[in-house]
């Protein structure tokens, strides 16, 4: 399911007899728990949501003997069917988005139709750090277009944080050309939720008041998918957590080489 949205759990193999009685637990630890009953009900079936890996299971007792199911996980998974749609009224194949640039992200596309769902391309990006955000538009002759992304950062499903926006400026009487503002240095907040999350930038007709959701006449909207990674201090050690793998070394940092597996014979040089 969506981070927050709605999901039924229910047994496998329910009983039509009576007498029996069922309690839902949770435990964000893993299937073999802790399970608490954290909230949730005795009913036969269970509405919830969550908005990390949860595992579920229900103890059911029949004549005060209880047994429990195997626990099951749901992972929570962001995608662009978490998301507001976003489209054309009118198309005129001509206005819309050419090119998305962002960090690895670089897409080329030909401005049409009102929609395009490029969540499978995507790049990773670390907390804290700046990248360059680039788009390029067509305009459909002299007519001014205006362009705007958002990143939803938050993993909260809508693009609502104004710190989420990013205004890109506007371009006229251009063919794949670029936007006043293009490029833009964005910022990945400190505090963004690890794990993948969606870009979605639109190009719109003569309209500045450019909306993240709806069908509007003449612009086009594409999706992608940006996954964020903790930023780690450099260092000449392994990452925080891990005893082998590669190092972040700082800038100007003396640091050494070594072979893995070095022999103790004479007459060996190295370069």
């Amino acid at each position: 399911p969506c981070p927050g949205s709605n999901f039924t759990l229910s047994a496998q193999n329910a009983t039509s007899g009576t007498g029996v009685t069922y309690q839902w637990q949770s435990s964000t630890a893993g299937a073999d728990g802790p399970f608490a009953n954290n909230g949730l009900g005795t009913a036969s079936t269970q509405v919830t949501s969550a908005t990390v890996p949860t595992w579920y299971q229900v103890v059911v007792t029949c004549s005060g003997s209880p047994g429990t199911s195997t626990p099951v996980a749901v992972t929570p998974t962001l995608s662009v069917a978490c998301y507001c749609t976003a489209g054309a009224n009118a198309n005129d194949d001509e206005t819309g988005v050419t090119n998305v640039t962002f960090n690895t992200i670089n897409n080329s596309s030909v401005g049409d139709p009102g929609y395009t769902d490029f969540s499978a391309i995507s790049t990773s990006v670390m907390q804290g750090s700046t990248y360059p955000l680039s788009i390029r538009v067509n305009t459909a002759g002299a007519f001014t277009v205006y362009a705007r992304a958002w990143i939803d950062w938050n993993h909260n499903g809508v693009f609502d944080d104004p710190a989420e926006a990013y205004d890109l400026g506007s371009a006229n009487n251009v063919a794949d050309g670029a936007p006043s503002g293009s490029p833009i240095s964005v910022t990945v907040p400190a505090a963004a939720v690890l794990g993948n999350t969606i870009m979605r930038v639109r190009a719109r007709y003569n309209n500045a008041t450019v909306s993240p959701c709806g069908n509007v006449q003449y612009n086009e909207v594409e999706d992608y998918t940006v996954n964020v990674q903790a930023n780690m201090p450099c260092s000449g050690t392994p990452a925080p957590g891990a005893t082998t793998g590669p190092s972040i070394i700082c800038a100007g940092i003396n640091f050494t080489l070594g072979l893995q597996n070095t022999t103790i014979g004479t007459g060996v040089t190295y370069q």
